[in-house]
């Protein structure tokens, strides 16, 4: 990978770090992204096995749109869908998915569904203001 690009991985970690605001043992952003029109879902799990979602700040969307464009321009092919993992201990991965997401046989709910039940399985999940 490119040297830009593993400093956006570090600004992903640093801004969902200050987004999430308090101790969590792994959290999840859901990404869909095109162009400079994207979703993002910010999830987390704390060490009692709770599991929240908050509302991403706009820096994860900036941060997020900058690396997308930073894959085009390193000659890597336009990803559609990301799920960028971190773990308490900093641990982090980030999956990436090239399915056309607005060729209209799921909606962004049904996407979102399916993805909470992929990364997070059946569990509750708790929205934070």
């Amino acid at each position: 990978m490119n040297e830009r690009i593993e400093s956006l991985y570090g600004k992903i970690a640093d801004a969902l770090y200050a987004n999430i605001n308090s101790s969590f043992d792994t959290a999840w952003i859901n990404v869909e992204m095109q162009k400079d029109v994207g979703l993002l879902g910010v999830y987390f799990k704390t060490s009692d096995i709770q599991y929240f979602t908050i509302r991403p700040a706009v820096t994860l969307f900036k941060l997020f749109n900058a690396l997308w464009h930073e894959f085009i321009a390193a000659g890597q092919p336009a990803w559609s869908t990301a799920t960028f993992t971190i773990h308490s201990d900093g641990k982090f991965s980030l999956d990436l998915g090239y399915d056309d997401v607005s060729d209209g046989r799921s909606t962004s709910l049904d996407r979102v569904k399916a993805w909470m039940k992929k990364y997070l399985g059946d569990v509750q999940v708790k929205e934070l203001a």
